[in-house]
């Protein structure tokens, strides 16, 4: 009886099945990882939410007593569950706010516990805020914070003007720009800072600047040499004079933006 067919391969059948087979090994490996990996970054995104909260809850408590009474200990422990946050879930929506409180609490700490080094590590924790989370919407006031501890803690004027400029050139339609350029004006004349009259003249010039930076060279100085020959003195050129208009609003310290009221004053202008 002839059983070969029904019940033997030919050695290519042999292969060829041996083939499949460990493909089909190959496939199922392949996709357990897979599912596997999927389930436990998304219990660990679960794990940074908790221990944010925890986080957030342990900064509350801390900021509730006088700084006086904080000490080293506290201020470390409430960073470290910040970091847990984000070492857990680097990924997770809020992983960039934990990197931005550590930030900030290692200023505080700096400054309660007058300890130049958190500050130079708190700079140092805003840059890998804005290296690590490119997307970040904290990204624009980390610079600008870095500038200021740079001049208000670490007294070091050369690089807090640079990372001002440098802060203006990348973001000049925050919010924070006036005040980078008011900084800057003041490390370039310090005394301008205690004087009424050259603090007032240093707020008419950063009126221009603006004006310059909005118009370019050309419309610029087109407006100002035709505003000269029309209205026949400095203090009538329309530039001046809205620079002078902006120039007081600045000593009633109400809170305006320079680049906001030149683009509407170019606008009306134009019309």
């Amino acid at each position: 009886m002839n059983i070969g067919p029904r019940f033997y391969s030919s050695n290519h059948s042999g292969k060829t099945l041996t083939s499949k087979a460990i493909l089909c090994a190959l496939a199922c490996l392949m996709l357990a990882p897979v599912s596997t990996f999927a389930r436990t970054v998304a219990q660990k995104k679960q794990a940074a939410k908790a221990q944010f909260e925890v986080a957030e809850n342990l900064r509350d408590n801390l900021e509730a007593k006088p700084e006086s009474q904080r000490t080293r200990r506290e201020f470390q422990k409430v960073m470290d569950a910040y970091r847990k946050v984000y070492y857990t879930a680097p990924s997770w929506a809020k992983a960039d706010a934990a990197v931005l409180a550590v930030a900030e609490l290692l200023d505080d700490q700096g400054r309660i516990l007058k300890d130049a080094k958190s500050f130079q590590d708190a700079i140092g924790q805003y840059e890998f805020l804005r290296r690590e989370y490119p997307g970040s919407k904290y990204r624009a006031d980390s610079l600008f914070a870095i500038a200021e501890i740079y001049r208000d803690d670490l007294d070091n004027g050369k690089q807090a003007k640079a990372t001002f400029e440098d802060f203006i050139k990348h973001y000049p339609g925050s919010s924070h720009a006036p005040d980078a350029r008011k900084a800057i004006a003041e490390i370039d004349n310090p005394s301008a800072a205690n004087d009424p009259f050259k603090a007032r003249q240093a707020k008419h010039e950063l009126v221009h600047v603006v004006q310059y930076a909005q118009m370019g060279l050309k419309e610029f100085a087109s407006r100002y040499v035709n505003g000269f020959i029309r209205r026949g003195s400095y203090e009538e050129v329309p530039l001046e004079k809205h620079a002078y208009l902006l120039e007081s609003r600045f000593m009633q310290s109400s809170p305006f933006s320079v680049e906001q009221e030149v683009k509407q004053w170019r606008e009306a202008e134009t019309s």
